[in-house]
């Protein structure tokens, strides 16, 4: 609506007042023919004037049909995250600028940020050690419909993170299928018979080979189309074994998601190892994946044995959070004194903002036994 018309009659209405009162006082200074009598009379003409003009002002702007103001809302406590103790965030144990600014805002876990459709947090009851998963599905989706995978045994020290790629049938089945072989049984290292065995037992263990299409089935020729192609993921495991005295790390990489040995006091953690990338610049769109379907060719995995002490964390995280953990090293600080449930938030808030792609996110981190 145009308010232009209105205010122009109004400014009419005030002129013609003018005017009335103008001859008004032009025909008393006339007929008195006294001078005091018509400047008196101007007076008051100028005074009506101006308290017609304020009694007739514009009245208080009313909203136009579907605009105005937002409704009020309110918020409601989120409840806990199944197996995740109440949402509490502690002080760090040394805080780095980097963390403490995102995390001291409160023990509150901002319900716009984390939905509980869409997060799954596991932790292991040890109190002695770290150890922990953390997957965040896509921004508007649930945590079934996440294609990433995490799998943990803290007593064997063997955990995996695997991401399913999305162009492909399956894809959150066979990465599912990829962690929970790896953790049951891991391939022998370095040993490419171990390796291909171990993928053919992952092949024939993946439900993802029976696709759910068949007579009056209206998907039944694209899913049986897209089980012919197969599923890819990449994935990346590790299991932590004494070595004489020592411990060591042995990783498997095949893809982009990355293993990172944290060292030093927490505060000051500096990255013992990064595998397979140590550079946010490294991540492309085509890395190593492997196929479900027994005819797809893929690349062999890289094996590498990291010394690891205790007080150190291993992480393994899919490529979407080691992008953003490799593109500022303060991040890695991320892991020191923050409960599962504060670093998924910190993580959410990151992908809110744009620092991390709109992707599923996945973390797994263990501590070595002393």
């Amino acid at each position: 609506m145009n308010d232009s018309s209105s205010s122009g009659s109004d400014l009419g209405v005030k002129i013609g007042i003018s005017v009335v009162l103008a001859v008004v006082v032009v025909a008393l200074a006339a007929f008195t023919a006294n001078v005091l009598v018509g400047v008196v009379a101007a007076v008051a003409t100028v005074i009506a004037f101006f308290v017609i003009d304020s009694l007739s002002g514009p009245a208080a702007p009313t909203p136009a049909a579907g605009g105005g103001s937002l409704p009020l809302t309110s918020t409601e406590s989120l409840p806990p995250v199944r197996g995740v103790e109440p949402p509490s965030i502690a002080e760090p144990e040394a805080p780095s600028n980097d963390v403490a600014a995102s995390t001291k805002q409160g023990a509150r876990l901002d319900p716009a940020l984390f939905d509980t459709r869409s997060v799954e947090i596991k932790k292991s009851a040890e109190q002695a050690r770290r150890v922990f998963s953390i997957r965040v599905a896509k921004h508007g989706n649930s945590i079934g419909e996440c294609e990433d995978a995490v799998e943990v045994d803290p007593r064997r020290s063997v955990l995996a993170v695997a991401d399913g790629a999305s162009s492909s049938f399956g894809a959150n089945i066979w990465a599912e299928t990829l962690t929970k072989q790896f953790v049951k049984t891991p391939p022998k290292p370095l040993s490419v018979s171990s390796f291909h065995s171990w993928l053919e037992a992952a092949r024939s263990a993946s439900p993802e080979s029976k696709p759910p299409g068949g007579e009056g089935d209206a998907n039944g020729w694209w899913s049986e189309q897209g089980a012919r192609q197969g599923a890819y993921s990449t994935v990346i495991g590790a299991a932590i074994m004494a070595d004489g005295a020592n411990q060591v790390a042995t990783v498997m990489c095949l893809g982009d998601s990355c293993a990172f040995v944290l060292t030093g006091e927490a505060g000051s953690r500096s990255v013992r190892r990064a595998l397979p990338y140590d550079d946010a610049e490294q991540f492309g769109s085509h890395p190593a994946l492997l196929g479900s379907a027994s005819d797809r060719p893929h690349d062999e995995p890289t094996w590498t044995t990291i010394p690891i002490d205790a007080g150190d964390l291993l992480v393994l995280a899919s490529d979407a959070v080691s992008e953003w953990l490799l593109g500022d090293p303060q991040r890695f600080n991320l892991f020191d004194g923050h409960e599962p449930d504060a670093i998924a938030q910190r993580i959410i808030e990151e992908r809110t903002n744009g620092l991390i792609v709109n992707d599923d996110m996945t973390l797994a981190v263990i501590e070595p036994e002393s």
